[in-house]
């Protein structure tokens, strides 16, 4: 006799929320190449648009935390980064191009990308082309 208690897995409704943990630099370094200073905007405007680039990500099913630090300042922030990916299981992690494309920051890229890799192994990794394109990056990553 089957208990009453019993669900319906069919009925439980399944969360398609990913987090997805996002590091970037605030700005461009002083030594970044010319194309990463074209895509980094007025800050303001830029900001602003990433705010709305992030709430569409949010209704589309995405809780993306962003971390932007100043390109100076990302030796000392490296362990700060790595307490933040042990805090839960994420599901997605994106380094920034603002780091990825600047030559004087692939030092600080490799230490984000490796803590990524040993901290949240099952996490999908994500590199985006501009600032503007999260949400692109992070579909893509889940396809």
């Amino acid at each position: 006799m089957e208990s009453s208690s019993q669900i319906d897995a069919a009925s439980v409704p399944v969360s398609t929320t990913k987090d997805v943990l996002i590091v970037g630099v605030s700005h461009p370094s002083a030594n970044a190449p010319a194309e990463i200073k074209q895509n980094g905007g007025v800050p303001v405007e830029l900001r602003q648009k990433i705010g709305a680039m992030v709430a569409r990500a949010r209704q589309a099913g995405y809780n993306l935390e962003a971390r932007q630090i100043a390109p100076e300042e990302l030796g000392d922030k490296v362990d700060e980064i790595k307490q933040l990916l042990q805090q839960k299981q994420w599901d997605g992690y994106i380094v920034g191009f603002g780091l990825r494309g600047d030559p004087s920051l692939t030092v600080h890229f490799e230490a984000l990308v490796n803590a990524g890799r040993e901290i949240c192994p099952n996490a999908k990794m994500g590199f985006n082309t501009h600032p503007l394109d999260l949400l692109e990056t992070v579909e893509r990553m889940f396809q």
